[in-house]
């Protein structure tokens, strides 16, 4: 029996023999590769080599989460996708908000190893056990907006979309995984969008509702008491101003990503781009991720 905060299962999905396998997350490597990001390392690394082609059928693409997602936890509802990157040729992790990660684990899962590569467009549907391979002709071409409502449609309001667009399609380098729908939520590193791509994977479709097992919860619910009103009044600037609230900061000591950091001044702009400047002229609405108490979107 794996530790409390992991779910105990593997997902395996082979593409290429479209053949499902599910396997137990041994204790061992659950203590010794801490979370999702410990998880997927492991199995990147003992599963492809130096040799190993970024786009090729033998690149895996791993969706994995940690023991704190689907909890109470604040920001905790998130993934990290793992693969050998095509911009880079080694090893990436994107990091991705909004509550896809959520439901995947209450499929009863701690990661998704995805490898292979489809005839045709799919799309996976992971309903806790019931897990399909399903035809994705009538996406492939569809942005990840309009690919998310559809499929939505199609399987349920309540599931979560993970997705890729015309770009991921087409196996541009730098290519993002997106999901949350309008929200747009993205897995942006290393072209990631693009792995999926090559594997004529459109969308990944979870709708989980099992309950994360907590080991004492009596004691960490009275930690997330202490610890929420800090969280509600430390980050204001992140509540009100979005990601973009230090961007004249960044740009005031030159690290702005300008041309892959090439340059980072940008002393005209930046003033113009920056979170207070577009509060005051463009902000429609706010999003917060899932169990996030700042809501900087």
């Amino acid at each position: 029996m794996v530790a409390k905060g992991y779910m105990g299962k593997i997902l395996r999905v082979d593409l290429s023999r479209r053949k499902v396998i599910i396997e137990d997350t041994e204790e061992e490597q659950a203590k010794k590769y801490i979370g999702g990001s410990g998880l997927g390392a492991k199995i990147l690394f003992e599963e492809t080599s130096v040799e190993t082609n970024p786009l090729g059928s033998e690149n895996l693409l791993i969706f994995a989460v940690g023991l704190l997602t689907g909890t109470r936890v604040f920001s905790s509802d998130r993934s990290e996708v793992i693969a050998k990157s095509p911009a880079t040729g080694i090893y990436c992790e994107a990091n991705c908000g909004g509550h896809w990660g959520e439901k995947f684990k209450r499929c009863g899962y701690d990661a998704l190893v995805i490898q292979g590569k489809a005839e045709v467009p799919v799309y996976l549907s992971i309903d806790e056990d019931q897990v399909e391979i399903k035809d994705a002709s009538h996406l492939w071409g569809k942005d990840t907006f309009e690919a998310a409502k559809i499929l939505k449609e199609e399987r349920s309001e309540s599931a979560q979309v993970a997705a890729i667009g015309q770009a991921g399609e087409n196996l541009v380098k730098f290519a993002a995984i997106m999901t949350d729908g309008e929200h747009g939520r993205a897995a942006g590193r290393g072209g990631l969008g693009a792995v999926m791509g090559s594997k004529k994977l459109k969308a990944i479709v979870v709708n989980g509702k099992r309950k994360v097992d907590i080991a004492q919860e009596e004691k960490f619910n009275n930690l997330l008491r202490k610890i929420v009103p800090t969280m509600k009044t430390d980050p204001q600037a992140l509540a009100q101003f979005g990601t973009s609230a230090g961007l004249v900061l960044c740009e005031n000591i030159g690290d702005l990503p300008i041309k892959n950091w090439y340059q980072g001044k940008w002393e005209q702009g930046a003033g113009k781009i920056c979170g207070p400047t577009m509060a005051k002229t463009i902000l429609a609405g706010r999003y917060a991720c899932g169990r996030c108490v700042i809501g900087c979107a």
